[in-house]
C-alpha cells in the first residue's frame, strides 16, 4: 500500500526545481534557508538532480530530499554518498517512476517512492448488491 505523503503547504513545504529558477545562487541552499525561516517549524523538502544539489540540500537543513529524474542505478550510487553526510535525512525519488520500474527504485534505498501512476491506473469496478432479507 502506499499513502500521500504531502496534502499540502501545511504539511510541508517541497520546493521543486520551478521554484529554484527564481532564487539566487548558490540555489537549493538559499531556497532551503529563505524557506526554513518562513516555515513555521514545518518540515522543508526539496526537488534536486544531482549529488552536488542533494549535499546543498542536506546542509542547508532539509528535512528531506527528493531525487528527480534519476536512474536507479544513479540514484543508488548517490543515496550511498548522502547516508554519509546525513543517516537522518529522508530521500524520495519522482519522476518516471512506473509500476513497471517501481521494483527498480525501491532496491535503490530510497525512504520514499513518489508516483502518479496509480492516477493513471484503470478504475476498479466496485459494486454492491444489497438483497432484502
Amino acid at each position: 500500500g502506499g499513502v500521500v505523503h504531502r496534502q499540502s503547504l501545511s504539511d510541508t513545504i517541497l520546493i521543486f526545481d520551478n521554484h529554484l529558477n527564481f532564487i539566487e545562487k548558490p540555489r537549493v541552499r538559499n531556497a532551503v534557508e529563505r524557506a526554513l525561516k518562513k516555515s513555521g517549524g514545518r518540515c522543508v523538502g526539496v526537488e534536486v538532480r544531482s549529488l552536488e544539489e542533494a549535499v546543498e540540500a542536506v546542509d542547508s537543513g532539509a528535512c528531506y530530499i527528493q531525487f528527480e529524474k534519476v536512474s536507479p542505478k544513479d540514484l543508488e550510487k548517490m543515496i550511498r554518498e548522502i547516508r554519509k553526510i546525513s543517516d537522518k535525512i529522508i530521500v524520495g525519488a519522482g519522476g518516471g517512476i512506473t509500476l513497471e520500474n517501481i521494483e527498480e527504485y525501491a532496491a535503490t534505498g530510497v525512504d520514499m517512492i513518489v508516483t502518479s501512476a496509480p492516477y493513471r491506473a484503470k478504475p476498479i469496478d466496485v459494486t454492491t448488491i444489497i438483497e432484502k432479507t
